[in-house]
């Protein structure tokens, strides 16, 4: 059934996702739409199971060597959460390559196989059968997600309400890469079933951050950056957007 969550070897958990169809993008009479969010009817024929959290701290470092992120207690941001165990605090600081082979990784350790959600399924799952602009309405407030530096910070994972396939974190905290190269077209010319943009440099991101505002954390919003980028000096505030790696996929044997 939908949302039924299984627990893997480090402790992730994960929510099932049934197949379905749904309408992805924005309808024109949002007025914070976007001209590549056009929309258009999408198939997923096949259920997977997607991280119920963004990606934590604690996670990555059981599978990854732990990099300089941000929100912890040698991170440039540390000051910010002086005091806190931030071990439940999304990873962030991460490029699109390292998100890549932390799923290549962990499907390793357990012979399953991990992926990044495309963008696409991403968005399923984040409508989760809704059709407004937020999991909840057409309105976000700071009582739902981390969004708009109303905390100065990211925020332990599951802080705030979950949506109906028990998903958190969808909108705000981090944003989140999807598997997908970026086409500002693409919506135009995609397949209808199981789309996925296999051609371009830039990669998705999706949901938003703790410091972006409700427009850019809206379900249909489409950002992008280059795949390497999180980790060039000269950007050190490019991961206070909040890059972080996705909730990981898992394909259903």
């Amino acid at each position: 059934m939908a949302g039924d969550i299984i627990t893997n070897s480090i402790g992730m958990k994960l929510a099932w996702i049934p197949p379905g169809k749904f309408i992805m993008g924005s309808p024109k009479n949002d007025p914070d739409r976007q001209d590549n969010e056009m929309q258009h009817t999408v198939e997923l024929t096949k259920g997977f199971y997607m991280g119920v959290y963004p990606v934590t701290q604690e996670e990555y470092a059981k599978v990854m060597p732990l990099g300089p992120c941000c929100f912890c207690s040698t991170g440039g941001m540390r000051h910010k959460v002086a005091g806190m165990d931030t071990k439940r605090f999304p990873v962030e600081h991460v490029t699109w390559h390292e998100a890549f082979e932390f799923c290549r990784r962990l499907g390793g350790m357990e012979a399953k196989n991990y992926d990044l959600p495309t963008e696409a399924e991403w968005e399923y799952a984040c409508r989760a059968g809704t059709s407004t602009a937020f999991k909840f309405d057409e309105e976000l407030s700071s009582r739902q997600a981390n969004f708009g530096n109303n905390l100065g910070r990211t925020s332990a994972v599951g802080s705030y309400p979950a949506n109906a396939f028990g998903l958190f974190d969808m909108h705000g905290n981090v944003s989140e890469w999807c598997k997908d190269c970026f086409d500002s077209d693409f919506y135009s010319k995609s397949p209808k079933t199981n789309p996925e943009c296999t051609s371009g440099g830039a990669r998705v991101l999706r949901g938003g951050s703790w410091n972006y505002g409700a427009a850019l954390c809206r379900e249909s919003f489409r950002g992008l950056s280059r795949p390497q980028l999180a980790r060039r000096p000269r950007l050190q505030y490019r991961f206070s957007c909040g890059v972080v790696l996705p909730r990981v996929r898992l394909t259903a044997r």
